[in-house]
C-alpha cells in the first residue's frame, strides 16, 4: 500500500500536535509497529521522521534497552543529520518490521479513517495523555467532533469574554512555527493561512468542520476577499459541512445578507451573556443562512434563549423562528404584542444551541442554574442543546475553605473566593451559591457532566434537505407579510463569491 505524500503529511502533523500537547516522549518501536500494522511502508516512516529531525521538530531522546525514544522539540534552523541518528532511525523501524514478521498469526488492524483523518485524535499511538490534556487537544471542536480548519490566526478582543482567549498564545506559536518573531505590537492583527484553503480538498472522508478556531473569519482587518475565497472553498466541497461562528455578526451580514449561502454551512454567533446575546443574535437572522447555531461560551451570565425585545420593540423568539409585532401601549401603559400565531415575520430558527464555561488561569465557572435553565427551554422546543462542560473547574459540594481555587457563583453573576481574586473563601453566601474549584490533573471530565448527565445533543447536519431560505431584506419581508406569494430570491452564492474577487483594474 502506498501512501499519498499528502495523507502522509496530514498523519504526522496529527502526531506532531499530540507530542506538542502532551509534551511526551513516543517508543520508535511502538510507532513503527502500528505505522507498519495498518500497511504504510516503511521507507516512507524514516524518510518523514529523518525530514522532521531535520527541520529540528523531533530529537532523539537516548534509548531504554534498545527502544529509541523521539520528543518533540522547538523549531530550529535546519540541520544535516548525523550518521548516528539516520541509523538509529533506520534500525529502530526495521526492529518493528522484524517484529511484526514474528507475528504471522496477528492481522494488521488499521484504525478508523475518522482518526486518521482526523489530527485531533491520536489515540490509536497510546501517547499517554491526562484527561485535562485531552480535553485541551480539543477544544478546536464544538462538540468535540468536529476538525479544526486553520486558515485564520489571530483575532481582536471584542468583548468580556475574549479576556482569557488562548487565541493570543495559539498566533505566537503560529509565528513560531513558521520561523519569524512575534510581534506584540501586531499581536491582534489576523494573519490569512493561504496554503490551508487547499486542505479540504485533500480529506478522504466527509468530515464536519470549524473555520478557523482560534480567530474570526469576519472581524473588520479580515479582507473580504479572503472570506469570499474561504466560501468558494466551502461551495466547491459540498461532502463536507462547515460551522462558522463570529463575534462581529454586523460585518456577517453586511456581507452575507445578499443571497442564499451552500447547504454545507452553519453561520453563527458567539455571545457571554445576556446583553451581548441579545445585541448580536440578531444579526444572525438577517442573513439567509441554511442551518444557525448559538455558542454560549464561556457563559458569563444567565441568558433568557426565549425571546429578544429589538430596538422596535417588536419581539425576536429564535427558538420558535417568529416575530412578534408591538402594537403600543393601552389606556393603562401597558404594552400590548400581536398574538404569536399572528407573526409579524418567520425565520428558520436556531439548529443548534452549545454553552459551556471559560478555561485559562483564572476561569470564571458558570452557575449552574444557567445551564439548567438553557438544557430546559431548548428541549421544551426540541432543540438541541450541547453542553461543553464547566470549562477547567468541577462543582464541588463541600467547599474547602483553605482551597485556593475555590469560587463561589451566585446567581446573578457575582464570584467570590480565592480563586476569584478575592482574599478570603467565604463573604455572605446563600443557599444557592454553587461552589467550583479547580480539575485536578488527570482527573475524569466530570466537568462535562451537569445533575448526572452529559447533554451531548445534535442536529443531523447529514441530511441534505432544501430547506426554503427566506429573502431578509426590509422590503421582501414586507412583501411576504402583506402577500401570500414567495418571497423574491436574491443572488446567489456564486454571484456574490464573483462581485468579491478583483478586478483586472483593482490588481493593477
Amino acid at each position: 500500500m502506498t501512501l499519498a505524500r499528502d495523507e502522509l503529511l496530514r498523519e504526522f502533523e496529527g502526531l506532531m500536535r499530540g507530542l506538542e500537547r502532551a509534551g511526551a516522549r513516543v517508543p520508535l518501536e511502538g510507532l513503527a509497529r502500528r505505522w507498519i500494522g495498518a500497511g504504510r511502508p516503511a521507507q516512507a516512516l524514516v524518510e518523514e521522521l529523518g525530514r522532521r529531525m531535520a527541520r529540528g521538530e523531533l530529537v532523539l531522546d537516548g534509548e531504554e534497552g534498545e527502544t529509541v525514544l523521539l520528543r518533540p522539540a522547538a523549531p530550529i534552523a535546519p540541520r544535516r543529520l548525523a550518521p548516528g541518528e539516520i541509523a538509529a532511525l533506520t534500525a529502530g523501524v526495521a526492529a518493528a518490521v522484524a517484529a511484526r514478521a514474528s507475528q504471522p498469526g496477528e492481522r494488521p488492524t488499521t484504525p478508523p479513517r475518522s482518526r486518521v483523518a482526523d489530527p485531533s485524535r491520536w489515540e490509536w499511538l497510546d501517547i499517554s495523555l491526562p484527561d485535562r490534556e485531552l480535553l485541551r487537544a480539543r477544544e478546536e471542536a464544538l462538540s468535540l467532533d468536529e476538525r479544526p480548519w486553520h486558515v485564520l490566526y489571530g483575532c481582536r478582543p471584542v468583548a468580556e469574554g475574549c479576556r482569557h482567549c488562548a487565541a493570543h498564545e495559539r498566533l505566537e506559536r503560529f509565528h513560531r512555527n513558521a520561523g519569524r518573531g512575534f510581534d506584540p505590537v501586531q499581536r491582534y492583527r489576523p494573519y490569512p493561512v493561504e496554503y490551508a484553503l487547499a486542505e479540504p480538498a485533500q480529506w478522504t472522508t466527509p468530515q464536519r468542520v470549524v473555520v478557523a478556531p482560534w480567530s474570526d473569519l469576519f472581524q473588520p482587518e479580515v479582507p473580504a476577499e479572503f472570506i469570499a475565497r474561504v466560501l468558494s472553498v466551502i461551495v466547491e466541497q459540498p461532502r463536507h459541512f462547515f460551522f462558522i461562528t463570529t463575534r462581529y455578526p454586523a460585518r456577517m451580514r453586511e456581507l452575507l445578507a445578499g443571497g442564499a449561502l451552500p447547504e454545507n454551512l452553519s453561520l453563527g454567533v458567539a455571545a457571554e451573556d445576556a446583553a451581548s446575546f441579545s445585541e448580536r443574535l440578531p444579526y444572525l437572522f438577517d442573513v439567509p443562512a441554511a442551518w444557525r447555531h448559538l455558542v454560549l461560551e464561556p457563559l458569563l451570565g444567565a441568558v433568557d434563549l426565549q425571546r429578544i425585545e429589538l430596538s422596535t420593540r417588536d419581539r425576536l423568539w429564535p427558538l420558535e423562528g417568529l416575530v412578534q409585532q408591538y402594537l403600543g401601549v393601552d389606556a393603562e401603559g401597558t404594552p400590548q404584542w400581536l398574538p404569536k400565531s399572528d407573526p409579524l415575520r418567520r425565520y428558520p430558527r436556531l439548529d443548534w444551541v452549545i454553552a459551556g464555561g471559560e478555561r485559562g488561569a483564572r476561569p470564571r465557572p458558570p452557575h449552574s442554574e444557567w445551564v439548567r435553565a438553557l438544557r430546559d427551554v431548548c428541549r421544551a422546543h426540541g432543540v438541541p442543546f450541547y453542553f461543553r462542560g464547566f470549562g477547567d473547574c468541577v462543582l464541588t459540594r463541600r467547599p474547602d475553605l483553605d482551597d485556593p481555587d475555590l469560587v463561589i457563583v451566585s446567581p446573578d453573576g457575582l464570584r467570590r473566593g480565592r480563586g476569584a481574586g478575592s482574599a478570603i473563601n467565604r463573604l455572605a453566601t446563600s443557599a444557592e451559591d454553587v461552589y467550583f474549584t479547580r480539575l485536578p490533573r488527570g482527573d475524569a471530565p466530570i466537568q462535562f457532566f451537569l445533575d448526572g448527565e452529559r447533554l451531548r445533543e445534535r442536529p443531523d447536519f447529514d441530511r441534505r434537505l432544501s430547506r426554503r431560505l427566506v429573502d431578509v431584506s426590509p422590503l421582501a419581508r414586507e412583501l411576504q407579510r402583506l402577500s401570500e406569494g414567495g418571497a423574491p430570491t436574491g443572488p446567489s452564492t456564486a454571484d456574490w463569491l464573483a462581485a468579491q474577487r478583483p478586478t483586472a483594474t483593482e490588481t493593477e
